[in-house]
C-alpha cells in the first residue's frame, strides 16, 4: 500500500517548486529525474490519486532542471520561462514575456533554498538581461542576490529605495520558502 502523499500541496498552484520536488524525491528518489514529465504524472496518479496540472509540473520539470543544468544562469530564454514558472505563471518557449524583477529575485531566493546558485557561472547575455530589466525597473544599483548584473550606465544619485525593497522581497521569500520546506519535512 503506497504511502499517502499530501495531495494539498499538489492542488495548490502556489506551492513552490522546491516543496513539489521534495516530494517527488521523496517518494520516488532521484530516479525521477530521468523520467518523461507525463510518467512521473501518470506514476502520481496511479500511486497517490494526485493529478498534476501543466504548471505543478512544469515547476517539478524546472527544478529539475536547475538541479541538474546551470542553463538558467547562461541562457536568457531558460532564465526566463523559469522565472517565470517559479512565480506561478505557465509560460511557453515560443513567446519572449520579459520578467518582472520582483519575481526574478524571488526565483534566485527559491533556487537558493535548493542549493543551486553554488554552481552559478552567470554568462554576459543573462547578466545584460537582468542589468537591463533592473534598469528599466528604476534600480542603478543590484539587489545583493543579483550583485552579478551588468547595468546600463547612470548618471547622477543613486536612489537606493528600490535596491532596499528589492533585497526585502528576497529574504521574505526565502525565509517562506525555507520554512515550508521545514513544515513539508516535518509531514514525511
Amino acid at each position: 500500500m503506497a504511502t499517502k502523499l499530501p495531495p494539498d500541496y499538489f492542488k495548490d498552484t502556489q506551492t513552490p517548486a522546491s516543496v513539489l520536488l521534495f516530494f517527488v524525491i521523496h517518494y520516488y528518489g532521484v530516479e525521477a529525474f530521468d523520467w518523461e514529465p507525463e510518467l512521473l504524472r501518470q506514476e502520481l496518479k496511479e500511486d497517490y490519486n494526485i493529478e498534476l496540472t501543466d504548471l505543478q509540473s512544469d515547476k517539478i520539470q524546472a527544478a529539475m532542471v536547475l538541479l541538474q543544468t546551470n542553463l538558467f544562469c547562461q541562457d536568457w530564454v531558460v532564465m526566463e520561462k523559469i522565472t517565470h514558472i517559479l512565480n506561478n505563471h505557465h509560460d511557453d518557449f515560443e513567446t519572449v514575456n520579459p520578467v518582472e524583477v520582483e519575481e526574478l529575485v524571488a526565483a534566485v531566493a527559491e533556487i537558493e533554498v535548493m542549493g543551486v546558485e553554488e554552481d552559478f557561472w552567470w554568462s554576459d547575455e543573462v547578466r545584460a538581461y537582468i542589468g537591463l530589466a533592473l534598469y528599466n525597473y528604476g534600480c542603478v544599483v543590484p539587489p545583493s542576490c543579483l550583485a552579478e548584473a551588468i547595468m546600463p550606465p547612470f548618471v547622477g544619485t543613486a536612489n537606493l529605495e528600490k535596491t532596499e525593497a528589492l533585497n526585502e522581497v528576497y529574504r521574505v521569500r526565502k525565509t517562506q520558502i525555507e520554512k515550508l520546506l521545514t513544515e513539508v519535512a516535518a509531514l514525511i
